[in-house]
């Protein structure tokens, strides 16, 4: 009889414990040139299907969270602090919080100050597989993560929300309804 295979211990990564409206310091960090390994790197030690900061509530869900850490760890910032007047990311308090209608306004309003431009699907897809910050979001109620996952055709994504997972379709995310409204918002 062979013994069973127990994996290693891993301890809880205390940079991951924080509550969900302050800032992480995640240890990797997008470095250019960017590549797809890095992005994927990068959404992978979050542990969106495992981390508590993500894990829906009864109320609440924490996409606009998700991609913020993503984002601020890829040196692409989409801000979940902001002022108001002027729109540059603010800290913990001191500023207005956002969420995804918030998020989608700084985008169309800011984002381009930050870098950010808005594009289309054909090229979301194709900054994702260059591992270039890509969200796609709905106005109102959800944002992911665009990612590259080889092997895999169309758009894939990654996202913490009603349901919280590494590698979805769009469909998975949101009802055949809504994907013709999704935009798409990409960072070099």
């Amino acid at each position: 009889m062979t013994e069973p295979i127990i994996p290693p211990y891993c301890p809880p990564k205390p940079w991951l414990q924080r509550e969900p409206w302050y800032p992480v310091d995640a240890p990797l960090k997008g470095e250019l040139p960017r590549t797809r390994a890095r992005y994927r790197a990068v959404i992978e030690q979050l542990e969106v299907t495992a981390a508590k900061r993500y894990a829906r509530t009864t109320k609440d869900t924490w996409c606009n969270i998700f991609v913020w850490d993503v984002t601020r760890a890829m040196g692409a910032e989409i801000p979940h602090w902001v002022d108001v007047a002027t729109g540059p990311p603010a800290g913990v308090g001191k500023g207005k919080e956002l969420r995804v209608d918030g998020i989608h306004a700084w985008l169309a309003e800011h984002g381009s100050v930050y870098g950010w431009r808005k594009g289309l699907r054909f090229e979301a897809e194709l900054a994702a597989e260059q591992g270039c910050p890509t969200v796609v979001l709905d106005p109102k109620e959800h944002i992911a993560m665009v990612v590259s996952v080889a092997g895999a055709t169309g758009i894939r994504i990654t996202q913490a929300g009603a349901h919280n997972f590494v590698d979805g379709t769009l469909e998975r995310a949101w009802p055949s309804s809504m994907l013709s409204k999704l935009e798409y918002f990409t960072h070099p």
